[in-house]
């Protein structure tokens, strides 16, 4: 992905409109990040830990269910958290369940499992997104059914059965991370198994 040339000025609405892909930090809140892809725009929190000094970072939400107001009133938050010591990420995941969306859900797994753990993240990244965000984005996580899930790995299965598999594997893991983290309660792609084309 390109980075975007913006130095570090504040951000504006219509600066995030017409963004095209690329990385585009606000000048107004350090470490406050726009990260925009071919289809959609997430909002990063960069930072260090004070202990170690790693650089960290937690994805915030998706634009523009979470606009650039709301994206820099977590910021602040975040802000506060780490200056009172607190674990940041514990911080981010302290979300109600009723707010996580599925976009959000993927980022998390990603951000907080996938990519510190996996070699083949990005395999992951690019199935859960294309077959995953995509279709169910906005949507809260929460509301995702058993029957809409076997409907999408069923419309996959002509298309090759073990990339179906391989997306129920990975989307299953997602969704056991967000229950994990205590962001949804329930994994519509729990018990799921793909036997000769049939799902079950």
């Amino acid at each position: 992905m390109a980075t975007s040339k913006s130095t570090r000025k504040p951000l504006t609405d219509t600066l995030i409109r017409k963004a095209k892909e690329g990385t585009y930090p606000d000048g107004a809140c350090p470490g406050l990040r726009l990260r925009v892809g071919k289809t959609r725009k997430v909002w990063i929190y960069r930072y260090r830990e004070k202990n170690t000094l790693k650089l960290k970072q937690v994805s915030l939400g998706q634009y523009p269910r979470m606009g650039l107001a709301d994206a820099r009133a977590q910021w602040d938050e975040l802000q506060s958290a780490r200056g009172a010591n607190k674990d940041v990420k514990k911080e981010c995941q302290l979300q109600e369940e009723g707010e996580e969306t599925v976009t959000s859900l993927v980022d998390h797994y990603l951000d907080e499992y996938a990519k510190l753990i996996k070699r083949s993240w990005m395999e992951d990244k690019r199935m859960l997104e294309k077959d995953v965000s995509e279709i169910w984005g906005d949507r809260l996580a929460a509301s995702v059914t058993r029957a809409e899930v076997m409907v999408l790995l069923t419309n996959m299965v002509p298309r090759g059965q073990r990339g179906a598999q391989l997306l129920l594997a990975a989307a299953r893991k997602a969704w056991n991370h967000a229950i994990d983290r205590e962001r949804v309660q329930i994994n519509p792609f729990a018990r799921l198994k793909i036997v000769k084309g049939v799902v079950m």
